[in-house]
């Protein structure tokens, strides 16, 4: 395999600066990580239209109710064993929200009135390891977005009894969302695409990215990375890939967006 070396620094600060920054306002955002073997990270020749990364989509933090939690004004509880994930606004309050419901009923009626599937959404207060306040959410899904929810922690109201709940294992997260890449071949290697594929509960969607030329080769941005294309043949290419160590992704009511660190009130919920 021919060298990297020589524009693995320029993948290096497309990788970093491809990250938008959204603005910050009274929204929710939902925080993610991105989970891939070290094996694929390595620069190797691979074939054209076969996914040659894999990354499955995870919350940086899940939780789960340990007793029934009942939202302020409800008289349905969320049952004990229900898993949440982690939500933030740009004031620096958190939440944790339950999983969009995909049962036939639900997801057909919220299909073109995303707003029709409220979700129990709670706060810990006071920080004691049990709700004791509640909001809700909806969640609407752009191309290539986790889960983006609307709603307002702001909102949230003092429940009549507060539920406690445990952190678990972020890879027991119940949805399947897989983000994957492939090359497409192009007339030459600097007009190669990448195709990004994210399989998701509700709806799967791909995109076709376009790089720019970097030597004799292609650098091919997408979320927060980037893929270096050398050297091709007919069948396959030789590629590296670039990531920051950190890396996340946050979906909002504004997008979906790569950035390669968390606020402070978040990073606060992962010690």
């Amino acid at each position: 395999m021919k060298s990297f070396h020589g524009f693995g620094r320029a993948i290096a600060m497309l990788a970093l600066t491809a990250a938008a920054t959204p603005a910050t306002a009274e929204r929710i955002t939902a925080y993610w990580q991105l989970k891939a073997s070290p094996a694929e990270l390595s620069a190797r020749a691979v074939p054209f239209k076969q996914p040659f990364l894999t990354q499955r989509i995870l919350p940086v933090k899940l939780v789960r109710l340990t007793e029934a939690a009942t939202p302020a004004g409800s008289t349905s509880a969320v049952p004990a064993g229900t898993p949440l994930i982690l939500v933030a606004n740009g004031d620096g309050k958190v939440g944790y929200c339950t999983l969009k419901d995909w049962s036939g009923a639900s997801q057909a009626k919220s299909l073109f009135i995303p707003a029709l599937d409220k979700r129990p959404c709670f706060s810990d207060l006071d920080g004691d390891g049990a709700f004791d306040a509640s909001f809700s959410v909806f969640y609407a899904y752009t191309r290539l977005s986790p889960p983006q929810p609307r709603g307002s922690i702001n909102a949230a109201t003092p429940m009549a009894k507060s539920a406690r709940f445990e952190v678990i294992d972020p890879d027991s997260y119940p949805e399947d969302m897989t983000l994957t890449f492939a090359l497409l071949q192009g007339k030459t290697v600097a007009k190669t695409k990448l195709r990004a594929t994210l399989v998701r509960a509700g709806k799967n969607d791909f995109v076709d990215v376009s790089g720019k030329a970097a030597g004799a080769g292609v650098l091919i941005p997408v979320l927060g990375m980037a893929v270096g294309v050398q050297s091709a043949t007919d069948q396959s290419a030789e590629i590296a890939i670039m990531r920051p160590q950190r890396l996340y992704i946050i979906s909002m009511d504004n997008g979906t967006f790569a950035v390669p660190g968390l606020p402070a009130a978040v990073a606060q919920q992962l010690r």
